[in-house]
């Protein structure tokens, strides 16, 4: 088992890992006054807590914004385990070629978030952190970090609002009504929290852009049906699903429900490959949007990304009566009549309508 330590300036997030399986994730106050025996007995509790033996952890890494904090953590891990703990930082190997001006000065977590970044979604990635201050790390197609942005966090941006004006109101974190307020508190809501969600459309674009090279792969299909193989990666696709109503269930934790999103859509970007069934094509596409319309990130673009889906079928649908594969013919019918579209066969050709 691996402890991994972050070291934030409002929390210390800890967790264990077991190979691929995450034991726990936890948060502590991040407490410069608390003394290398303080943080042992705080440890100590976790792993008393989930019933985790300290003789069990073969390792632990800390990753630190913090400095003056390090030595103190370092020294506490040291005296649980009996061993040093890896820091994250210059002369640490990670793999991640830096193309800053002065790597040295790149935080640990942002070389930790790319590292799991490149891991789990491959590159080129866009990756966004939101805590104290929010940052946006972009790595390229060859794997090269090349930059990014920190601006000012949530809370941060809220509790400098409020201290610096005589008249603004503390107000709890809770997406506003409509965007434009027509009162204070719910101004200041449109404002701190779309201004915050404005900067991760970014990611909603990436999306929607699988789901346009899904479209574009699906005219270019050239067999209907699922091969077997086919079948097997679908099962397997159904996992990042089930880990997104799990999310949902779990008091609508949608950090997590999102994240299954992007482990579908890359699952999917890696699983589609040239000569991959329209059937197959399509599945994975209506999962994708599915979630993404219970999460609210679709829009006009997906409307009209819809429109064209349904010319698609239509023509698809026509090409197989030309055919005489009536079932074909039949099932596409019975999918657009389950999606809300009635199509009408006229003398002028098909026409259709949503019901």
């Amino acid at each position: 088992m691996i402890l991994a330590v972050d070291i934030g300036n409002t929390n210390i997030v800890i967790g264990c890992m077991n190979g691929e399986k995450v034991c726990f994730v936890e948060r502590v106050s991040t407490n410069q006054a608390s003394t290398e025996l303080e943080y042992v007995v705080e440890f100590r509790a976790l792993f008393d807590l989930y019933r985790i033996g300290v003789e069990d952890i073969t390792g632990s890494i800390i990753s630190s914004v913090v400095p003056p904090l390090n030595n103190i953590v370092k020294a506490a891990l040291e005296k649980l385990f009996h061993k040093a703990p890896m820091l994250v930082g210059p002369g640490l190997k990670t793999g991640l070629n830096i193309l800053m001006d002065n790597p040295a000065q790149l935080g640990s977590d942002l070389v930790v978030n790319a590292v799991a970044g490149l891991h789990y979604y491959g590159a080129p990635i866009i990756m966004i952190d939101m805590g104290t201050a929010t940052t946006i790390s972009v790595v390229d197609e060859k794997k090269n970090y090349v930059g990014g942005m920190i601006l000012p966090g949530v809370k941060v941006s809220l509790d400098s609002l409020v201290n610096r004006t005589s008249q603004l109101p503390r107000i709890s974190l809770e997406p506003p009504k409509k965007v434009i307020g027509r009162n204070t508190i719910d101004c200041m809501k449109s404002g701190i929290v779309m201004g915050q969600a404005a900067c991760l459309d970014g990611m909603i674009e990436r999306i929607l852009t699988c789901v346009s090279n899904l479209n574009f792969l699906l005219e270019k299909a050239q067999t209907q049906e699922l091969s077997a193989e086919e079948e097997k990666l679908l099962l397997q696709a159904k996992e990042f699903v089930t880990k997104f109503d799990e999310a949902m269930d779990d008091d609508f934790n949608t950090a997590d429900a999102i994240s299954a999103i992007f482990e579908l859509v890359k699952y999917a970007n890696t699983s589609v490959e040239e000569g991959a069934s329209a059937a197959y094509i399509r599945a994975l596409k209506e999962e994708i949007v599915e979630l993404m319309d219970i999460c609210g990130l679709t829009g006009e673009r997906q409307q009209e990304m819809l429109d064209d889906e349904i010319e698609s079928l239509i023509q698809e649908r026509q090409d197989a009566r030309k055919a005489k594969n009536f079932a074909r013919a039949d099932e596409i019918r019975d999918l657009l009549v389950g999606k809300g579209i009635i199509l009408e066969d006229t003398r002028e050709g098909v026409k259709w309508k949503r019901a």
